[in-house]
């Protein structure tokens, strides 16, 4: 369905390209999708440092126009009353707005400042909703090493409660990355049932792959500076990687964005297995996929739809994961995916895969079937534009 002639401004919490993790594989196939259905697309990123000329042209040649806000220093954010990742944002509410739009789209409500930006002129505003990022935050307190540590993401958490809760209040439309979580808020707030609807997560049905699944490596790709992904590699490679020892050519493969951070953590977990090797920032994610024969998601702790996982069926890769690492996604234990939350278990399910291959493509082909008739965006895009509610 095309619906040419509407304006839409997006507001990116990050640059979306190279598309290296799960939030940016959202922006970057939704910019894709917008694109294709005809809209004209200006984008606002809001970027730690400037991307490189060859990622912003990626960009640039499918949209309107970008502009970029430079995030102010954490230690800025600190001083203010609302969540750090809003007030890191401020930026926002200063840059030069020239047009007129039909749709204001922000990713998070961490880029909402925009809508205390003067220029702005929107028929209606919407908010993509990624995560609970109160019970992100709370549960990431009560994960702290240290009390300062602790102290913080608990003051942040009641932060963006507030703030979360402002600013859902002042906006047409909350499109929810999970159905899941989309229930939980209705629940919790049955007046906004109007308002608050699904979107599933960014997938381009067109990378639908069907690799040979031959070897024995093992694939997990995430944000390697996120916490729960690290507290996830750290548990497999503790519980369940000793146990694959024995499986002839056995290999494990970690790739994901380091987002600047220290990775300090990841050599010293695996400095030492001459079977793990670790990818980072590669910005062309696919020949890995191609390579490998099983992906893994031993997440115990997180929130939103986990689009890793999505990213792995898309790939054509079956799947073993715990059961917060499928949250979200709509995939069902024992016919998309094999389901194993303790050490024994996903050892198991993993060894199975690997050398089962007839049920390794049996799985990946139900997977693949679920995506085309569940996650094809152009149609839900094309929907809630026209008619959101």
């Amino acid at each position: 369905m095309q619906i040419s002639g509407t304006k839409i401004l997006y507001v990116c919490h990050d640059f979306p390209y190279p598309p290296m993790h799960g939030g940016l594989l959202d922006m970057w196939n939704r910019i894709q999708e917008l694109a294709q259905i005809g809209v004209q697309l200006d984008v606002i990123a809001t970027v730690k440092e400037l991307p490189p000329p060859e990622a912003l042209r990626a960009v640039e040649e499918k949209v309107h126009s970008v502009a970029l806000v430079v995030r102010r220093s954490l230690k800025s954010g600190l001083l203010s009353f609302k969540p750090v990742q809003v007030a890191i944002r401020a930026g926002l509410r200063h840059i030069e707005l020239r047009s007129e739009y039909d749709t204001v789209i922000m990713q998070t409500e961490f880029t909402a400042e925009i809508l205390r930006n003067p220029g702005l002129k929107t028929k209606r505003t919407a908010i993509r909703v990624e995560n609970d990022e109160f019970a992100y935050q709370w549960t990431a307190a009560r994960s702290a090493r240290s009390w300062k540590a602790r102290l913080y993401l608990l003051q942040e958490a009641l932060r963006v409660r507030l703030y979360s809760a402002r600013t859902f209040s002042r906006v047409d439309f909350l499109w929810f990355i999970s159905k899941d979580e989309l229930a939980r808020y209705t629940h919790r707030y049955p007046a906004d049932t109007g308002k608050a609807l699904f979107l599933p997560g960014g997938v381009d049905l067109r990378k639908v792959r069907r690799p040979a699944l031959t070897g024995n490596r093992v694939l997990f790709v995430g944000s390697l500076s996120v916490m729960f992904n690290r507290e996830a590699i750290t548990w497999y490679i503790e519980n369940v990687h000793a146990r694959l020892a024995n499986v002839n050519g056995y290999h494990l493969v970690i790739a994901g964005s380091s987002r600047g951070k220290d990775m300090s953590w990841l050599h010293n977990i695996t400095a030492h297995f001459p079977n793990i090797e670790v990818h980072l920032d590669v910005p062309e994610l696919g020949p890995l996929y191609d390579a490998a024969a099983v992906f893994v998601n031993p997440m115990h702790n997180g929130f939103g739809v986990k689009l890793k996982t999505i990213e792995a069926a898309l790939h054509g890769l079956p799947i073993v994961s715990t059961d917060v690492g499928v949250e979200g996604t709509g995939l069902e234990a024992g016919i998309h995916f094999k389901q194993a939350n303790d050490p024994h278990s996903f050892a198991a399910a993993v060894r199975e895969l690997l050398l089962d291959k007839v049920q390794a493509h049996a799985t990946v082909e139900r997977a693949h079937n679920f995506l085309i008739d569940h996650y094809g965006i152009s149609s839900h895009l094309s929907r809630l534009l026209n008619n959101p509610r």
